[in-house]
């Protein structure tokens, strides 16, 4: 029964999608990263998110057990990258994240250390979802060991990437940018999407309302209710 309404649920959700989405992650590196670039990926675990092909890929992660798995990157470096990112300063051409900075309790440090490591004019394109998203308030609401049993029910399918622990400092789109401002770098794009729905697809009454609820603040353009960010910067000086 579960399985049925997830698939009825998603079918609606496709075209949903399509209007509060904004454009893929892999689609924005894609445009900003050039073939030949040196890319360090934060967080990047067992596996890059992008199409890196042509760029010689750094796979930077906390977990060595994740970077284990990984088979992709040219290069694996295991670090806390609020404390250190171990790599030449001035050497990299962008530095990516997609859904990391929310797990950090130390984002300015994170910040920090990653323009130290860029080269002058590189760029950091950040995604991360939005702190006052509903799944983000659920989020921080619910026990950790009961969000992390409801999470892989509710999304089997991404099991062993989901449940770390989050703390969303710094996750909206207002405080992300100040961040950056304030540590050095000009923000050339920002994005916001409306699309979260598809938490609750397991359940079609409350999957329906949380579309309307993501077409409301689209269509108001609510950017400090929106579900995900992703913030394209370069580094100054």
């Amino acid at each position: 029964m579960l399985e049925v309404a997830r698939r009825f649920s998603w079918r609606f959700l496709r075209h949903h999608k399509a209007v509060c989405d904004i454009e893929s992650y892999p689609e924005i590196v894609a445009q900003y990263v050039p073939v030949g670039a040196t890319v360090a990926d934060i967080g990047a675990g067992r596996r890059c998110l992008f199409d890196h092909a042509g760029r010689n890929l750094i796979a930077v992660d906390i977990s060595p057990d994740e970077l284990a798995l990984n088979r992709e990157a040219d290069q694996l470096v295991e670090a806390d990258c609020t404390v250190n990112i171990p790599l030449t300063p001035d050497s990299v051409d962008v530095v990516t994240s997609h859904s990391v900075i929310e797990h950090m309790k130390d984002v300015e440090g994170y910040v920090r250390n990653a323009r130290h490591i860029l080269k002058e004019n590189g760029l950091l394109i950040t995604a991360f979802p939005n702190k006052r998203a509903v799944p983000s308030l659920l989020n921080r609401m619910l026990p950790h060991a009961l969000k992390y049993r409801l999470l892989a029910w509710l999304k089997p399918h991404d099991a062993g990437y989901i449940g770390f622990r989050v703390y969303y400092e710094h996750c909206s789109p207002a405080a992300f940018q100040k961040l950056l401002k304030r540590n050095g770098f000009a923000v050339l794009s920002v994005r916001c999407g409306y699309f979260q729905a598809d938490y609750f697809e397991s359940f079609p009454p409350i999957c329906a309302l949380v579309v309307l609820y993501d077409r409301l603040l689209a269509w108001l353009n609510l950017r400090w209710l929106c579900a995900n960010v992703i913030v394209v910067a370069r580094r100054r000086g």
